[in-house]
């Protein structure tokens, strides 16, 4: 794809620029307005207004004791807790996490173009402007991420652990895999999937990551106190497991298993939930483990192969990435900024390999399901969201609302997913380098 890039830019200099700036410019205003401006101007704290709640009583003396089905683990506590200082004004307090999901976006940028893309053999400057201004074009129109800027969320907080990882074991650090691995999952639960995955890929990087989180939970016994201490990891265990998972039904649920128990509902829903009868939850239960444990069993055969090749690890990675996101009991539409490693991942084997040209068109159409590329209210009106809410009788939902609601950004994920399955089951395209890195 590379080289095809540098042949059309050298022979239609003029539409090339003119389509590069075109895309730069609505780039820049695109990520000025919704990635700035609007954070900026309007205060959201989202989540995290409500995951602090014990802690700001501990903070003014009470013990550290939640009801929150959701609660953000200790790793969070400790993150958040310097920030705690500015709480008291809540615009300060908000500008503050904003600053710092733009600190930590920038150094996953930087360690996705570094460490995914350019190799210290790589001496082809024309070839990094275009992986340059390719990739940051993906990350600032992405419209997950620039939606957790907005609410300062911490999904960004687990994609640099994320990133964070991989360039560590790129290096065979292996202690700050875990690390990366362990604060990530201390954060939400989600990460935890790397865990699972790096018990079968590499022994010594699972132990090191239940190390750590041996040692972050002890910590924050000490300091805060049990229930966000030791006796957070039976609480994290107990998270996804049962038919009653919170929330599994609501409409903002994209994961898969939040999808089937919809579908058993027949989409029809009670306010902003899909409730279905006792039968049809049961078999939407047992249908979604034994999805659930093929899926497991799938990663745990893909661990297995040893002596992998750089971009095998890679691609491992991306497919554990995308899978994190489709087997969470529950996973709202911003969760998939997790998923910036899994894009950019792709990216270097769309421009670097010889790929099937379908996976392109899946990889194009993954991006715009989950990422959008131009704004939510313009990409809503594609579907036929109003006529399938007047036929279902889901009139409360709003178009936006509506596409959460019948998991069109799930079928992106798919798409995902099936881009890197294939790849996994053809690995000789990986062999086929257009250029030398």
């Amino acid at each position: 794809m590379l080289s095809w890039i540098e042949r059309t830019r050298g022979k239609h200099k003029k539409l090339f620029f003119i389509v590069f700036l075109f895309v730069f410019l609505y780039t820049i205003l695109h990520f000025l307005y919704s990635g700035i401006y609007f954070p900026i101007k309007h205060i959201k704290l989202g989540q995290i207004q409500e995951e602090i709640v014990p802690l700001v009583k501990f903070l003014q003396g009470d013990k550290f004791i939640f009801d929150n089905p959701r609660q953000y683990g200790p790793f969070f506590i400790f993150v958040i807790t310097p920030f705690m200082i500015f709480y008291k004004s809540p615009v300060i307090f908000a500008n503050m996490l904003l600053l710092f999901s733009y600190l930590l976006t920038a150094l996953s940028f930087y360690i996705c173009y570094t460490y995914i893309f350019i190799s210290p053999d790589t001496k082809n400057n024309s070839e990094k402007r275009i992986v340059f201004w390719s990739l940051l074009f993906l990350w600032l129109n992405f419209s997950p991420l620039l939606y957790i800027i907005t609410v300062k969320n911490v999904e960004i907080w687990e994609l640099s652990l994320i990133c964070f990882g991989f360039m560590m074991y790129t290096k065979r650090r292996y202690s700050w895999v875990g690390f990366s691995f362990a604060a990530a999952t201390l954060i939400k639960m989600l990460p935890a999937l790397f865990i699972y995955y790096y018990f079968f890929k590499e022994r010594k990087v699972f132990l090191y990551s239940m190390l750590w989180m041996g040692i972050i939970m002890l910590l924050a016994h000490i300091t805060y106190g049990p229930s966000i201490g030791l006796l957070y990891f039976p609480f994290l265990l107990s998270r996804p497991l049962g038919s009653q998972t919170w929330a599994v039904s609501f409409f903002e649920n994209i994961s898969l298993k939040g999808f089937i128990y919809k579908l058993a509902s027949f989409f029809k829903s009670s306010g902003y939930h899909f409730p279905s009868t006792p039968d049809a939850e049961q078999i939407a239960f047992l249908f979604t483990t034994f999805i659930l444990l093929v899926a497991i069993i799938y990663l745990a055969l893909t661990a297995i192969r040893k002596n992998c090749s750089r971009d095998e690890v890679l691609l491992q990675f991306a497919i554990v990435s995308t899978f994190m996101i489709l087997l969470a009991p529950i996973a709202a539409w911003e969760y998939t900024t997790l998923l910036l490693f899994a894009y950019s991942a792709g990216l270097y084997f769309i421009f670097y390999k010889n790929i099937p040209r379908y996976l392109l068109i899946f990889f194009g159409l993954s991006y715009f399901m989950v990422g959008n590329f131009i704004p939510l209210s313009v990409i809503v009106k594609v579907f036929p969201f109003q006529t399938m809410n007047i036929y279902l009788g889901n009139t409360i939902f709003e178009m936006s609302e509506s596409y959460k609601a019948y998991c069109v950004p799930l079928l992106g994920v798919i798409l995902l997913a099936i881009f890197f399955i294939v790849l996994w089951h053809k690995r000789e395209l990986l062999e086929n380098t257009e250029y030398n890195q």
